[in-house]
């Protein structure tokens, strides 16, 4: 995602902070998402693999 401040004028140093907020609905649960990980497994890897209790990560 780019965003773009085509307005803004900084002069030569400046500190510049920038704040983002998103708000997102999931429309996934945490059971789903596992099954649906289950299957990719069991499907392009083999019979010994399984998805685990996911976790949520927002960022890099």
């Amino acid at each position: 995602m780019n965003v773009e401040f085509p307005a803004l004028t900084l002069p030569p140093q400046a500190e510049l902070k920038i704040e983002l907020s998103i708000t997102a609905a999931i429309s996934v649960t945490a059971q789903t998402a596992q099954r649906k990980v289950s299957k990719l497994l069991l499907d392009e890897l083999g019979n010994l693999l399984y998805g685990e209790t996911p976790s949520l990560v927002a960022g890099q």
